[in-house]
């Protein structure tokens, strides 16, 4: 966990009561029946930061699927990307009995326990970008890890010819997803792209989950490392980018990574930047449908439709508790503007 000031740990727990409580910051809604035959469920969508553009695009998703389809999907998320905050908000949402917890969790390690203890209240516990997980019932991936990173190395050889320094930037080492995406990236690149060389040998992590300690970091290792021609960047691909245009880089250095489309519009436009991401507007959802077809006692196998976008060709792995779809968007000058998130 990054704080274990007391003060700021019963902050915590007090903003995270009011979330799950009064609705503020979360979303709720039912607004139509479910299918014929089937109960409606409650359900809460625990993720890292309120107020993030990428994870508030996958929370209001999941409501708006609630909506569509008769339950009660309800967003809620602590207001700082803190472990200790999320733990607080997941065992609240416990207390309220519902019938799913869907999660990414700020620290796998650390959300092992509430986890245990939603699901030994008799509550399905789905997760994303935690792979390896024990206490969860699945993990629903909205891009198989592994192809995802080896995609980022292309974008990336495709602007530096296959050469030079780089480095990889996680948003924080307790994120396992990240620093596993950047251990297949490097891996790959070491394969495929051997004049490309890793001047860092492990991901690097800003000082604090903001803009500011995200653009400081970024600006520092462009100062420590002065040939650096890209940056693989699992978070903050607009900072990364603006740092670059700030050193009148662009056209020299580039970072690519995962950004949503409407942060990075400028950079993918000027050059210093680029993005493959999930079509996040159906992620939310997608974890919802698990939890609804394991309550309806429905199979989970690899082929499954789960009626949305990106997820009607489930790959399954029962013994990892993996679904993987995989809906990769490259973001790229000539389609960015499509994109409506």
């Amino acid at each position: 966990m990054k704080k274990i000031l007391a003060l700021v740990l019963v902050a915590a727990i007090l903003a995270s009561f009011a979330a799950c409580n009064s609705g503020t910051p979360a979303q709720s809604a039912k607004t139509a029946e479910p299918p014929a035959g089937e109960k409606s469920y409650k359900i809460f969508m625990v993720l890292r930061q309120i107020g993030d553009a990428y994870y508030d695009t996958i929370g209001n998703g999941a409501v708006e699927w609630g909506k569509a389809n008769g339950h009660d999907v309800q967003y809620v998320a602590p207001t700082e990307y803190d472990a200790a905050a999320q733990i607080a908000l997941i065992q609240d949402c416990i207390a309220q009995k519902p019938d799913a917890i869907l999660c990414s969790p700020v620290s796998n390690e650390a959300c092992e326990p509430v986890f245990k203890e939603a699901r030994d209240a008799g509550i399905i516990v789905i997760v994303n970008e935690a792979e390896g997980m024990t206490n969860v019932d699945w993990d629903v991936e909205y891009l198989a890890s592994q192809p995802y990173a080896e995609a980022w190395i292309e974008l990336m050889a495709s602007k530096n010819g296959g050469e030079g320094d780089y480095v990889c930037m996680v948003g924080s080492l307790q994120n396992a997803a990240e620093v596993a995406r950047c251990k297949y990236a490097v891996e790959y690149a070491k394969e495929h792209y051997p004049n490309m060389n890793l001047v860092a040998p492990e991901p690097v992590e800003p000082a604090g989950d903001t803009a500011d300690a995200h653009l400081a970091l970024f600006k520092e290792l462009l100062t420590k490392y002065p040939n650096l021609r890209s940056i693989l960047s699992a978070q903050s691909v607009a900072q990364a980018s603006l740092a670059i245009e700030e050193a009148n880089l662009v056209g020299t250095t580039f970072c690519a990574g995962e950004a949503i489309p409407s942060e990075i519009t400028q950079y993918v436009k000027n050059g210093a930047g680029a993005s493959i991401v999930a079509d996040l507007t159906t992620c939310g959802g997608a974890l919802a449908a698990v939890a609804v077809k394991m309550k309806n006692g429905e199979s989970i196998e690899s082929g499954m439709n789960l009626g949305i976008k990106n997820f009607d060709a489930c790959l399954v792995n029962a013994e990892k508790k993996l679904i993987e779809a995989n809906g990769m968007l490259v973001i790229t000058d000539e389609n960015i503007d499509q994109y409506n998130f």
